[in-house]
This record gives structure tokens, C-alpha cells and sequence, in this order.
């Protein structure tokens, strides 16, 4: 019972160690996917400050859903988007009211934005004097990441407890063999002994006899 009790915490542990790793693996890929679009808003809104206008700022499309590259959205106080590269289905797209609300009082704002199914953009934004900025780009390759390091740490972790049961397996057999070993030894024991006490009976009877 004691064993198993042990080989049981083991797999708990084990579950525990790979867990993190991949929870600690994620986090770090995931928060670095933001890293472009921190840089990106924060010079786009010191520009702002500094009196260059909204629409000299923008430049080029940048489709979101299938286009890897950072763009930029630029809105004023009230929400309203003055200009802007990141195009979905060719049209520009708002963000909800929410995420440059969320940036008020802060460095920054950084959130994973859905603006359709299946499209995914890690998205920051920056509170300037009169503006809100919003950077954004795909997390498509950011993911496919995070789903690799997810199945090495599945597979490392299968690995591991395959270790822990076949340890387990071992265990068992030798138990087994020293019980079937020390059962075998009981009997040969007992039936060397039965003779001998035959003997001994023996002549003990033959005395009586002869008295």
C-alpha cells in the first residue's frame, strides 16, 4: 500500500512538472506576441502628442486574418476610427468600446481581440492627449507555438509516467517472485522436516516393543 501510495504521488508530480512547464512555456510566447505592437503604438502616439496628424501616420493595408505584419488603428476620444491599415474582408474594423477604454490611466492595454471567428489578434493600445492608438497583428503562428510546446509537454509527460508504471510493473514482479519465492521455500521446508521427525519416531518404538 505504501508503495502504491508513492508511485500515485509520483504521477501527481509529474502532472504538476509538466503542467508548469507548459503553463510557463505558453505565457512567455503568448506575452512576447505583444512586444511589436507595444513599440509600434507607443511611437505612433508620441508622434500624436507631438502634433503630427492621424493620417500621416498610416500607410499600406494589412489584411488581420491571413497577413502576419503589425497595423495600426487610430481613434479619437470618443471612439471614432480617424485612420487605420488593419483592414478584415478589405473593411476597416472597429474595435470594441472596451479595449481603449482599458487603457486610460495605464502604459498600456493588451488583449487578445476576436473581431471574427477563427481570426485572432493580439492587440495593445496606447492612451495618447487626444487619441487612442491600437496595434494589432495574427496570432496564427503565435499559436501554432503554443500547440508544439503543448504536445512536447504531453509527450515528455506520457514518457515520464510510462517510466513511473513500467517502475511500477518491475516492482510488482519482484514482489511476486520473492512471495512465490519464500511459499516455495515454506514447502521445502516442510516436507524436508516430516521425514526427519519420522525417523526420530521410530526407534522410540521399537524400545517400547522390546520392554
Amino acid at each position: 500500500m505504501r508503495r502504491n501510495t508513492v508511485f500515485g504521488v509520483a504521477l501527481a508530480l509529474l502532472f504538476v512538472i509538466f503542467g508548469t512547464i507548459f503553463a510557463v512555456v505558453q505565457q512567455f510566447v503568448r506575452a512576447s506576441a505583444n512586444d511589436p505592437q507595444i513599440q509600434l503604438a507607443e511611437i505612433t502616439a508620441s508622434a500624436l502628442d507631438n502634433g503630427t496628424p492621424p493620417s500621416r501616420l498610416i500607410s499600406g493595408s494589412v489584411e488581420m486574418d491571413n497577413n502576419l505584419s503589425p497595423f495600426v488603428m487610430i481613434y479619437d476620444k470618443s471612439g471614432k476610427l480617424l485612420s487605420g491599415n488593419g483592414l478584415l474582408d478589405n473593411k476597416a474594423v472597429k474595435v470594441p468600446a472596451g479595449m481603449l477604454a482599458a487603457a486610460n490611466g495605464r502604459e498600456y492595454s493588451a488583449v487578445t481581440w476576436q473581431p471574427k471567428k477563427n481570426v485572432r489578434i493580439a492587440a495593445v493600445t496606447v492612451s495618447a492627449r487626444n487619441y487612442f492608438v491600437v496595434s494589432g497583428r495574427s496570432l496564427k503562428e503565435v499559436e501554432k507555438r503554443e500547440q508544439q510546446s503543448m504536445n512536447i509537454a504531453m509527450a515528455g509527460g506520457v514518457l515520464a509516467a510510462g517510466v513511473v508504471f513500467g517502475g511500477m510493473y518491475v516492482d510488482m514482479r519482484a514482489r511476486k517472485q520473492a512471495e512465490n519465492a519464500a511459499k516455495l521455500a515454506s514447502v521445502i521446508a516442510e516436507t524436508t522436516e516430516a521425514p526427519i521427525t519420522a525417523a526420530a519416531e521410530k526407534p522410540k518404538k521399537q524400545n517400547r516393543r522390546r520392554k
